[in-house]
Formats: C-alpha cells, structure tokens, sequence
C-alpha cells in the first residue's frame, strides 16, 4: 500500500530536536524550519532523522558524524548525511547521503551513497531505511528518485527494487559480461530483454533491468556492475512494485 502525504509545519523547536539527536546543521533553528517550509514542504524533518538515527546507531561505530546542510545557490537543496569514522571501509563501514533538490521546477532526491557493515547485510536494514525516507519523499511531493549502483551488491540490489536503467551503453556493457560468463541459454534470455526494450525505445531511459535481477545466474554478474538508474514516483507501477518490495 502507499503511503498517503501528511502535511507537517515544521517549528524551531522541531529543528532543536534533531540537534539533539546530534546533527550539526548549517542554519540557526528558525531560518532552517522557514528554509524547508519554502522549499521542502510537508516534509517532517524531526521524524526522518529520528527514524534514521535509530536504525543506523545500531549498525555503525562511534565516533559517528551526521550532517544535514541547506543551500540555496541556484537552486535549493537539502543533503542528509550519516557516517562514522570507518566510511571508506567497505567492510566495516558506515555512510549514508542523501540529496533533495530542485532541477528545472522538478524536485528530485539523488541517493549518493549506502553502505553499511558486512556483518548487518541482509538483514533488512536498507528496506528500512528506504522505506522510512519514501514517506517523506511522498510527504513533499518527490518527482524522481536517482541512483549510481556502483558500490558492493548495488548494481543487484537496486535492480531488485525495480529501479530501472537510464543508460543503454552501460546495459550493453553489462550485456557483453554475461555473454562471456553465461551459458548460450541463459545469455539468450538476458538478450531478449535488452533487444525487446531497445528496438521499441531506441533512445529510451528507463530499461527493467529488474527483470535481469529474477534471473539467479544473473544475481552475480549484477553484483559487479555499475550503472545509473531512476524511479519515477509518479509512475503509478513503478511505485507499486518498489513498494511491494521494500514494505515486505
């Protein structure tokens, strides 16, 4: 089911909660509460740090440096961070960034890095989190979602939320991988795919490369690959499915 919008009014007092909860913030809590009122509407900003605190407190190691910095040069954005001092371990490491922004009266979220801890892979947490921000990005009216799979799982992982694939030289590299690590069978399925979207959407940005991830052979070619991706929120299939997957 998708969540339906609330609207929220956030206040000074709401701002000085999250710095409570230890973000450092590069507005004073009134010009930060009227900033996202203005250009962030209806989004509740003391709820989604909380959330996210929550969940990722338990998964990284202190010290931990969380970060929310509002810009308005030339277009208003709003980037969301969480790391601890172990980030660029890809082992052991913590990082989250997120960025919502206006682009050509559109407003868009870029989902600029994930990773946590090996140990707490597969453990639901990153549903967690999606799901938790998906709320907010409702909540303000979120146009596009934007992704670079390129970290450890990522090119798996987002394909198996049903984002789909903007760039076709890209899925044709991954095409020319598979044909040297699968079988003729399995090759020709993964084939059918590419060559049905793209004879029908010669100049098209939105390839299913989920439908590559239902595929087990598939599961670690994807896993090595890197590609950019979207998910349209106002595609109404598009939401339902990535809905289906998070909200399980």
């Amino acid at each position: 089911m998708i969540p339906q919008p609330e609207t929220h009014l956030n206040t000074p007092d709401e701002i000085k909660q999250v710095r409570d909860l230890a973000f450092k913030i590069n507005l004073d809590d009134k010009s930060c509460a009227d900033f996202i009122n203005q250009h962030f509407k209806n989004l509740n900003l003391l709820k989604w740090a909380a959330e996210i605190n929550e969940i990722l407190n338990k998964v990284s190691t202190p010290p931990r440096f969380k970060i929310i910095h509002f810009k308005d040069d030339p277009n208003p954005e709003m980037i969301f961070q969480f790391y601890d001092h172990l980030a660029e371990d890809d082992t052991e490491g913590l990082a989250f960034s997120r960025k919502v922004y206006w682009k050509n009266e559109e407003l868009l979220v870029s989902h600029d890095f994930f990773r946590i801890p090996k140990k707490d892979r597969g453990k639901g947490i990153s549903k967690a989190i999606l799901f938790s921000s998906l709320k907010q990005y409702i909540n303000m009216g979120v146009n596009t979602i934007l992704v670079h799979a390129a970290l450890t799982d990522g090119g798996y992982a987002w394909a198996r939320h049903f984002f789909t694939a903007t760039n076709r030289l890209e899925m044709r590299n991954i095409l020319s991988f598979a044909r040297r690590k699968l079988s003729a069978n399995e090759f020709g399925a993964v084939q059918r795919i590419y060559t049905n979207y793209y004879t029908n959407n010669p100049t098209g940005k939105a390839f299913p490369i989920y439908k590559w991830s239902e595929f087990e052979f598939m599961k670690s070619i994807l896993r090595g690959s890197e590609w950019h991706g979207s998910l349209n929120l106002k595609n109404q299939e598009q939401m339902l499915n990535f809905i289906s997957y998070v909200d399980q």
